[in-house]
């Protein structure tokens, strides 16, 4: 499957593109994520990796967002801008679950909207650190303070 036809009323949608054995309980929430935010959502069967699938539903999409799920339970959320090989969000299979599932659909959903994505603190899953090399600290430049205006900003931009 190299390219999908789908009908204007299809188009106008997500399109999440999965393999025949993906969990229909992962299809289940990432649909509940993207009627939670108010956006339609297109299924079909396909073969390939999650992320080629979900360039594919990608390409498909006038709305240019796809999802893809395959067999082994890893889900790809990517958009049509994005070069192939690169996912907006990747949840690998080992690490996928059915909040996981679900947000992936908000995001999708927000992708389309352009609003801000929801992570995985704000679904009530703690998140592991990042890894990144440990930042310089600058002379004369207190760090608590810093916390505290960037807990400042994050609260002003909520709404808070």
């Amino acid at each position: 499957m190299t390219e999908l036809n789908l009908s204007p009323q299809d188009a106008l949608s997500v399109v999440v593109v999965h393999q025949p054995e993906a969990d229909p309980n992962l299809l289940q929430q990432i649909s509940y994520g993207l009627e939670e935010e108010g956006i339609p959502a297109h299924y079909l069967q396909g073969a390939g990796d999650a992320l080629g699938l979900a360039h594919l539903g990608a390409s498909a999409s006038s709305l240019g967002v796809g999802i893809g799920i395959d067999s082994n339970g890893t889900v790809s959320l990517t958009h049509f801008r994005m070069p192939p090989g690169i996912p907006v969000m990747n949840i690998a299979a080992e690490g996928v679950n059915m909040t996981k599932a679900r947000m992936l659909g908000i995001n999708a959903a927000r992708l389309v909207k352009g609003n801000p994505f929801q992570f995985w603190k704000e679904m009530g899953e703690e998140v592991p650190a990042p890894e990144s090399p440990p930042r310089e600290t600058q002379p004369g430049v207190d760090d608590a303070f810093v916390r505290e205006i960037a807990t400042a900003v994050v609260r002003a931009f909520k709404g808070s």
